[in-house]
């Protein structure tokens, strides 16, 4: 017999476990645990008096040496059905669920990527933008025109004198075209565009974060969807994690695939904690959320996001249930072994 078999058993009506082959053993040295103390291990059809499986119970134990059944031998449920063991559980009896490492999920990281974190931020960058001046309210005045002299004859001496004034070197070509000079608040650079600069770049830098968390998000929704297709694997599911969620990157593909991932695993988790014993009360999902979603993701997507947000409420109070269920799990099992 394995070692690392699991093992239920039931000891005043009240079921525990899993044990190990070993535990199991050490509880019957104690006392607590006998021979006609119904066990039973995944590929049993029904409980068992612990002594009727053979190597199950230490030979000291009391009742040991009563008649055994191997656990592999092929009439070993037939046996046990034949007879109708009086500690035999009822036929629909469901099975535990299995050990696996879940992580519980956050509902509120869900909503800080997905939704109020590129909000604040898109809200920022439009309060920016609004606030860049546009061309009309900065006051520009025209260049002035300079002055022509239209009289031919001190236009000629006006010629004269600026040929003289080139070969002395003396000519300010600024003033013979009537421009003003430039003073040193002309050269200042213009503060307004200095604002328009600073705006623009807390608008785009708004932008960009909204950007990043809305990739996070949506690496975070993938990944809670992922977990909760692990959690549904034992039942039979219909996929596996890798394809739900792989598959909805293929372009086109992808609008027949939200019907196989989303609403698809309503059914599925749905069958799931309706199989196993320690599920009886875990949270189901609402189909309307999952199909929904799959639905208004091809009509008309605006609406199909309302559903996003309540179809993901419902997996990680799902996951958190799954999540918690294990860990609880794992501690009974911790407090046994430190007992004995």
């Amino acid at each position: 017999m394995s070692d690392t078999t699991e093992w239920f058993y039931s000891t005043s009506g009240e079921q525990s476990g899993p044990v190990s082959g070993a535990q199991l053993q050490q509880l019957a040295l104690t006392g607590e645990i006998n021979a006609e103390t119904p066990v039973w291990t995944e590929g049993m059809e029904n409980w068992l008096p612990a002594g009727q499986i053979e190597n199950l119970l230490p030979e000291a134990a009391p009742g040991a040496g009563s008649q055994t059944l191997a656990a592999n031998d092929p009439e070993y449920g037939a046996q046990a059905t034949a007879e109708q063991d009086p500690w035999a559980e009822p036929e629909n009896h469901r099975p535990s669920f299995p050990s696996l490492s879940i992580s519980r999920a956050s509902y509120s990281k869900f909503l800080w990527l997905n939704l109020y974190g590129p909000l604040i931020f898109t809200i920022i960058g439009c309060i920016f933008l609004f606030l860049i001046p546009s061309e009309a309210d900065v006051e520009e005045s025209p260049p002035a025109v300079p002055a022509i002299n239209l009289n031919e004859e001190t236009a000629a001496d006006d010629l004269l004198d600026t040929e003289e004034a080139v070969e002395t070197e003396e000519v300010d070509f600024g003033e013979l075209l009537g421009l003003p000079d430039p003073s040193e608040e002309d050269l200042q650079p213009d503060p307004s565009q200095e604002q328009s600069v600073f705006l623009l770049g807390v608008m785009l830098v708004s932008l960009f974060i909204v950007f990043l968390l809305s990739i996070c998000g949506w690496i975070y929704s993938l990944m809670l969807l992922h977990r909760a297709w692990r959690i549904v694997q034992p039942a039979g599911a219909s996929t596996t994690p890798g394809k739900a969620v792989g598959f909805l990157f293929i372009p086109l593909f992808n609008l027949f695939w939200y019907f196989i991932a989303y609403a698809g695993l309503a059914e599925n988790w749905n069958r799931a904690m309706d199989t196993f014993e320690e599920t009886a009360n875990a949270p189901r999902f609402n189909k309307t959320y999952f199909f929904g979603f799959a639905i208004m993701a091809i009509v008309f997507y605006p609406i199909g996001i309302i559903f996003y947000y309540f179809l993901f409420a419902d997996i990680c109070r799902g996951i958190n249930y799954i999540a918690n269920l294990q860990a609880n799990g794992r501690r009974s099992l911790a407090n046994l072994r430190r007992l004995y």
